[in-house]
């Protein structure tokens, strides 16, 4: 599970993944970032501060 971090708020992936490899979920992480990113662009908005953090809270 990735959550992401913004000055206001911490948004939970309810859903979260088991992948194999940690090298899987590194793979996984950019392809839904860069989607995160994408959906950002088309819509005008700015995410540049949020950040990635795991289920514990530590940031990635």
């Amino acid at each position: 599970m990735i959550n992401v971090v913004s000055d206001n708020a911490t948004v939970v992936d309810p859903e979260g993944s088991q992948l194999a490899t940690i090298e899987d979920a590194g793979r996984e992480a950019v392809q839904d970032s860069r989607a995160l990113i994408s959906q950002a662009v088309l819509s005008g908005k700015d995410i540049s501060a949020r950040k990635i953090c795991d289920e514990q809270g530590t940031l990635l």
